[in-house]
């Protein structure tokens, strides 16, 4: 397994959203791994507002993949991150009912930022990620 790492930029409203990911799956399969973020509309002064973070398997075959990690960041402090957790809605998530750390996922977090880690808790195991298949790394 190879340690990857992707950096993509999303808006969300006018704002400027930056997401970086880790994964730990062969580096051969990276072009097939798309990771995407929903978006979000976002009233000053608003509460409980989410986005999700997933990832599509675009290629030909299955992925393994045994942890993950991701960030997502803003450049205003109009946007204040508190937690990152498993309750995805768009796709299922990754190690549904083998997280190690869920429901809250939330690594670190700061005022315009946060990060999320999450393994298998199936150790040497991991979830298997069909080709064209998509599954939620975090909500």
């Amino acid at each position: 397994m190879t340690l990857t790492q992707r950096f993509s930029l999303v808006t969300c409203g006018s704002r400027i959203v930056a997401l970086y990911a880790v994964l730990l799956i062969p580096a051969a399969s990276w072009s097939d791994a798309v990771i995407s973020v929903s978006s979000a509309t976002v009233t000053a002064g608003s509460n409980g507002n989410t986005i999700e973070v997933d990832l599509a398997n675009t290629g030909p075959s299955a992925v393994n993949i045994g942890s993950f990690s991701f960030g997502v960041s803003v450049g205003t402090n109009d946007f204040t991150f508190t937690n990152i957790t498993t309750a995805t809605a768009i796709a299922p998530y990754i190690f549904s009912g083998q997280s190690l750390f869920g429901p809250d996922i939330t690594n670190n977090a700061g005022p315009q930022f946060i990060e999320a880690f999450d393994i298998s808790s199936v150790p040497g195991s991991g979830t298997t990620v069909g080709a064209g298949a998509t599954v939620g790394l975090g909500d």
